[in-house]
């Protein structure tokens, strides 16, 4: 067996602003294996005022999923690159293949434009199976205090970042982009009306393949104090979003609590600021996720449960192709199955949409701002200024329901009608 130097360069430094000595871990590569070793028992040895430096250049070959704990003042200095397998072997066996939690942890990529500091996902494998349940994220942070600079994700099969149990971190200068190379459109007679909206165009009979879908950019959950600045997201789903599962466990209180996301720019999503919560049914639900599962996969969603969203601003954001730039929406459900019957005891309050500018796609509603609340838990001081975005549709309005406050909400809306089908 190589000894413990062979595996890890170990070094003592002090960082600029630190008080105390650090130990360095190096972590190697071997070239066309697994990594996964080296990777975790670098995290190993250096869990503790340490550094973990990915050599620049280095594509690391991540086949395990990976999962650190424990990390208290670590900086993981992502220098090189890591991929994911491009297989599926982990279908149902992870929700996260990289998870990290601690507390004081930097996670750094280079501030350029090279193809250092990037996670590359290989998500076109998943894509092209059609598969929509058992995939994986592939960064879940759950970390208090510490900042992630300048990461890259590309082709995340699900989930490109999710915070979940993460309070007083600083996001800036990532870029997440999940882009299909072999979209289709594959001719679908419709013989159910209760095929997913937005799976199927019931005009043009066709449903849509092989797309990025469920590639969220960053997704919050049980978290707070949060700062994001300088995204850059293409994918085929949410950019920036308060969501998860909030509002799905009956009897359990959830939350997510002063986000802050300033300067991002979303590219082709399905929404762009969003804020999710599940209604308070209990139902069977038929979802349809893809041809050959269209008329087979049933499963139940129990939903029901409490809890805040509060002090939430989404500020300076560009937004090119959105089919809901702005969007809240507190009846969501997985089809439209009757669950939107249900109203959402999860309160939304002080929520700011500020300086929006770009286009949306009109792919899936007219109206750039949808804010679509529940009316047993009416949202409280949503407030919008400054919104300029065009849409290639006629009759474009916005769209805001049981929202509650004494002051205007700072643009024309109008109400709407919450769909029950």
């Amino acid at each position: 067996m190589a000894p413990i130097t062979r595996l890890l360069s170990l070094a003592t430094v002090f960082l600029v602003g630190s008080t105390f000595a650090t130990t360095v871990c190096t972590v190697p590569h071997k070239p066309g294996g697994d990594d996964y070793n080296a990777i975790a028992l670098a995290f190993a040895s250096c869990s503790q005022n340490a550094q973990v430096v990915f050599q620049s250049g280095v594509v690391y070959n991540l086949n395990q999923p990976l999962n650190v704990t424990g990390l208290n003042n670590v900086q993981i200095k992502l220098d090189g690159s890591i991929s994911l397998p491009n297989n599926i072997l982990y279908k149902n066996k992870t929700t996260a293949f990289i998870a990290i939690s601690g507390t004081n942890v930097d996670i750094i990529a280079p501030a350029d434009s090279s193809q250092n500091g990037r996670i590359i996902g290989n998500g076109q494998v998943w894509w092209d199976k059609g598969i929509s349940s058992g995939r994986y994220a592939t960064l879940q942070v759950s970390v208090k205090r510490g900042s992630i600079q300048n990461l890259k994700i590309e082709q995340s099969p699900f989930y490109n970042l999710v915070l979940d149990h993460s309070s007083h971190l600083r996001i800036d200068g990532i870029k997440f982009t999940s882009v299909s190379a072999n979209s289709v459109r594959k001719p679908f007679q419709i013989q159910n009306s209760l095929l997913h909206a937005d799976w199927v165009n019931s005009t043009w009979s066709f449903i849509l393949q092989n797309l990025p879908r469920n590639t969220d950019g960053i997704d919050f959950f049980y978290s707070s104090f949060i700062n994001v600045s300088n995204a850059q997201i293409t994918n085929g789903d949410d950019c920036i979003s308060v969501k998860r599962s909030l509002g799905i466990t009956p009897g359990v209180y959830e939350y997510s609590l002063r986000i802050r996301a300033d300067d991002t720019s979303c590219t082709n999503c399905s929404n762009g600021a969003r804020i999710k919560t599940w209604p308070g049914k209990i139902r069977t639900l038929s979802a349809y996720y893809s041809y050959e599962a269209a008329l087979t996969n049933k499963y139940h969603r129990a939903t029901g449960g409490v809890g805040l969203v509060q002090d939430i601003t989404f500020n300076g954001f560009a937004v090119t192709g959105v089919d809901r730039p702005i969007y809240i929406d507190q009846y969501y459900c997985d089809t439209g199955v009757g669950c939107r019957t249900g109203k959402s005891l999860v309160q939304i309050q002080r929520v700011n949409f500020n300086n929006f500018t770009g286009t949306s796609s009109g792919a899936k509603s007219n109206n750039p701002v949808n804010i679509m609340c529940s009316a047993d838990a009416p949202c409280q001081e949503v407030y919008l200024s400054n919104i300029s975005i065009t849409s290639p549709m006629a009759n474009v309005s916005n769209i805001c329901t049981n929202v509650v406050d004494n002051k205007p909400i700072g643009i024309t809306c109008v109400p709407g009608k919450i769909s029950v089908s």
